[in-house]
């Protein structure tokens, strides 16, 4: 899973490792704290400016918060209820927020409250738990949660951090090799949001490639089936599956049929999705990234940019391809044309001239593949998201917070490899321990 020469922390021998309770040592620990502080007062200015979190609906998803008081009405829910809620999410977050409205009142801001602590205790595991060093990992904490979105779904009424947080710390759970807690909250996840099974799916895609890579297709094949891990990420797609045998479909079918969602039929798909999507990581992420490994790698003498080279050229030639044929102009057969916060800083810049937003789209996208041009966990979760999206019925910014958020803790999760080690951008951090441990790929 990773080149030779980059390694993460050890285990010892009694199996309790520092790492997993709060990295380093007590300067460390110190510096990781401070920044949490800073964090929450931060967090605690917003809740003021956003009147303590109350008021009416407003920038929330409106509808949400009548489904929860369907589910705060009923908190053992009906089968009834579970099949006919009225969205096309899966329903844990409702349920969530329906309980906390029948335990203790409050209205809708006792849910963005609950959205709240979620997102400051996705931060405090990011970290605490991160194994680099203090400023790699405050800054690559600071570059996951400057995503807009993450940000608005930590203080307003949406499913989405519950979703994301849950599949972050299944991930977390994973790379430390706790199999049964990385399953319990990937299982949260997707019974969150259907999507969030991208998370164990581009784990347990990266680990079989590795495994064939490694030892061949025989060998690994038969080494995979007997990976923990594997079966770990098999469970998250068993979710999914157990709630579309529930629900008819991907989602409740009485609601798909009611919205006539254009790709409710198993083989229709919108490529243009997974366009925008990778556009959408060549925005939110490539310009971050390239800033922070600069100045995390600078004093290495290892900082090598993003080199193009003929596999870079060839996946280039497709990419265009793809943006020739389906061009991201914007969401059809949906109330809302425009794909979120990029997409409406282009039309505001650019105005009508359609043709020169997809050429920057495609620009953006093509970053992205650059990037991500090398095998690695993260091309793996970047390829999953976008072939998963093209089942979706929009586009939208939103549906990279959880690959954003697992692409900056994996960065976190180790640290810059040393001259003479792979080019930038080409190594990838072990999913579990150190190699041969019990969160790696087994010897």
């Amino acid at each position: 899973m990773s080149s030779r020469s980059e390694k993460s922390t050890v285990e010892p021998s009694g199996g309790e490792c520092p790492a997993d309770l709060v990295s380093g040592g007590v300067n460390d620990r110190a510096a990781r704290l401070w920044f949490l502080l800073l964090a929450l007062a931060g967090y605690v200015a917003a809740a003021w400016w956003l009147g303590w979190l109350g008021g009416a609906p407003s920038r929330d998803e409106v509808h949400f918060w009548p489904t929860s008081l369907r589910f705060a009405a009923e908190p053992i829910p009906s089968l009834e209820l579970l099949r006919g809620y009225g969205e096309l999410s899966t329903p844990f977050p409702f349920m969530v927020f329906g309980w906390l409205e029948a335990g203790f009142g409050g209205g809708i801001a006792v849910g963005r409250l609950f959205n709240a602590l979620v997102s400051f205790a996705t931060l405090s595991v990011f970290v605490l738990l991160a194994r680099g060093r203090p400023g790699r990992v405050v800054a690559a904490a600071c570059c996951a949660f400057s995503f807009p979105y993450l940000i608005g779904s930590s203080f307003f009424l949406y499913t989405d951090m519950i979703a994301a947080s849950a599949a972050f710390f299944g991930l977390v759970a994973f790379r430390r090799s706790r199999w049964i807690t990385a399953a319990v909250f990937f299982a949260v996840g997707v019974s969150s949001r259907q999507y969030m099974v991208a998370v164990p799916a581009a784990i347990g895609l990266h680990a079989l490639v590795e495994h064939l890579r490694i030892h061949g297709v025989g060998a690994g094949l038969r080494r995979f089936a007997g990976y923990p891990g594997g079966w770990v990420c098999a469970s998250g797609g068993a979710v999914l599956l157990a709630w579309v045998v529930f629900f008819g479909g991907f989602a409740p079918i009485g609601e798909v049929l009611r919205q006539d969602i254009q790709t409710r039929s198993t083989v229709a798909l919108i490529p243009r999705n997974a366009v925008y999507f990778l556009a959408v990581i060549g925005a939110y992420y490539v310009p971050l990234w390239c800033v922070w490994e600069w100045w995390d790698r600078r004093s290495m003498g290892s900082w090598g940019g993003i080199r193009v080279r003929v596999r870079g050229v060839v996946l280039l030639a497709i990419l265009g391809g793809l943006v020739l044929a389906f061009p991201p102009i914007g969401n059809t057969d949906y109330p809302i044309e425009t794909m979120g916060f990029l997409d409406k800083a282009l039309r505001l810049v650019l105005g009508d001239r359609d043709g020169v937003r997809v050429a920057v789209l495609g620009v953006l996208a093509g970053a992205a593949v650059l990037r991500f041009r090398s095998w690695s966990f993260g091309t793996a979760l970047v390829l999953v998201h976008a072939v998963m999206l093209m089942k979706a019925h929009i586009a939208w910014d939103k549906y990279a917070l959880v690959c954003l958020l697992c692409l900056w803790f994996v960065e976190a999760d180790s640290e810059p490899v040393a001259v003479g080690a792979s080019p930038v951008g080409e190594q990838d951090p072990p999913l579990g321990g150190a190699e041969g441990e019990r969160g790696d790929l087994p010897a």
